[in-house]
């Protein structure tokens, strides 16, 4: 008899696993739907990491930097928010030429 109540119990814990399962199914489906945002994010926040990078190195040759801003994906509106936000790390190494070319390129992308 205990052996029957402990299947009883063990399915039912199964069940249980079972529902849990089938939720955290749906929650992984969900992020699928909108992979492609998160996907962006993921590249953009990469592309950050570079710039700043970047930004660290001495001397005023930002041709990579510029490489990996024109890489940014998303609307424009995300591509200005990501320039404001190197801008404010730019003006924190004092890089004055470098904050006069990414404003710069901002203002290209209203043109586009």
């Amino acid at each position: 008899s205990s052996g029957i109540n402990a299947e009883y119990g063990g399915n039912s814990k199964d069940h249980g696993r079972h529902e849990k399962d089938t939720d955290s199914h749906h929650k992984i489906k969900k992020p699928k739907l909108s992979s492609g945002n998160s996907e962006i994010k993921r590249d953009n926040k990469r592309l950050k990491d570079l710039i700043q990078k970047e930004l660290r190195k001495p001397g005023k040759n930002y041709d990579q930097l510029f490489q990996y801003m024109n890489q940014v994906r998303g609307s424009s509106d995300t591509k200005r928010h990501f320039a404001d936000e190197i801008i404010t790390d730019a003006e924190k190494f004092r890089k004055k030429l470098l904050i006069e070319r990414l404003k710069s390129w901002q203002k290209e992308l209203t043109n586009r």
